[in-house]
């Protein structure tokens, strides 16, 4: 935020243009450092005092979901080694969006990911 304070011109006429440009040419770059480097380009969420790596946060996620790997290995991979991973079983995209997070509204980019599998019935029994 503090490269981002110091690279506007604060008395420029069009003020709100600048930072909305600059706004997009981060969030693009941010989105084109993930879709190169994977969750680790994801970096460091910082809640006051409490730092937390997002690819390790994500990572204990996934693997808590102990039938992921067993039945869907391959999503489960993909997930895990995005970019590097690659399967014909699974499409992938990026969108933005605006949410009501907190006391402003807040920008996020999301990615979808479609998981095609070839198993033929239920894949978990009760």
């Amino acid at each position: 935020m503090e490269g981002f304070k110091q690279s506007i011109d604060w008395s420029a006429p069009d003020i709100a243009d600048r930072v909305n440009h600059l706004a997009r040419q981060m969030a693009l770059q941010a989105l084109l450092n993930y879709m190169n480097g994977g969750n680790t380009a994801l970096g460091v969420y910082r809640d006051k005092n409490h730092p937390a790596a997002v690819a390790e946060t994500f990572e204990t996620l996934i693997t808590r979901l102990s039938a992921l790997p067993l039945y869907l290995p391959e999503l489960n991979e993909y997930l895990l080694e995005y970019p590097k991973a690659k399967s014909e079983k699974v499409q992938a995209g990026f969108y933005w969006e605006e949410v009501n997070f907190g006391l402003k509204p807040t920008f996020r980019i999301v990615q979808k990911v479609v998981y095609r599998g070839t198993t033929q019935g239920t894949l978990f029994t009760p």
